[in-house]
């Protein structure tokens, strides 16, 4: 794996590089992350290769859980292990401050992330449903 650095954001220290991380991403939605992460209920860590942004979780938090809102990697980083090591910092840091779930949404049509999930220990907890004409699945 190239030299990766994973790096926990509760405020924007770079926002001009997250917008245009951000703005790869293919299925964004019309969340404005960069104002969202500067509410003290939204974290994101990221991973940087030489400063880049190269992968991120985005996370809503609440008393006891984790809503993860993305994750994302690179086209150029995937297949190293990077999304996991996300999640690992991500999870480890969790539960570090009380929290004791992650869920999340998942495409139907994502296979690839679906069994990354599986892979990291979430579980299915809700079989698939239409939301706004996307089927997903829920993992916590």
């Amino acid at each position: 794996m190239p030299n990766i650095v994973i790096e926990h954001l509760s405020s924007v220290e770079d926002p001009q590089a997250l917008r245009a991380f951000y703005a790869t991403w293919e299925y964004r939605d019309d969340l404005d992350l960069v104002d969202e992460l500067a509410k003290p209920d939204y974290q994101c860590w990221v991973a940087r290769d030489d400063h880049i942004l190269v992968g991120a979780i985005f996370a809503h938090l609440g008393p006891f859980s984790a809503d993860v809102m993305f994750v994302f990697v690179s086209p150029s980083h995937r297949r190293l292990g990077l999304a996991q090591k996300l999640f690992h910092e991500f999870s480890t840091w969790l539960g570090q401050h009380g929290k004791e779930e992650i869920f999340l949404e998942v495409r139907k049509s994502n296979i690839s992330a679906q069994n990354l999930y599986l892979k990291l220990g979430l579980e299915v907890v809700a079989t698939p449903f239409q939301h706004s004409g996307i089927r997903s699945l829920e993992f916590t």
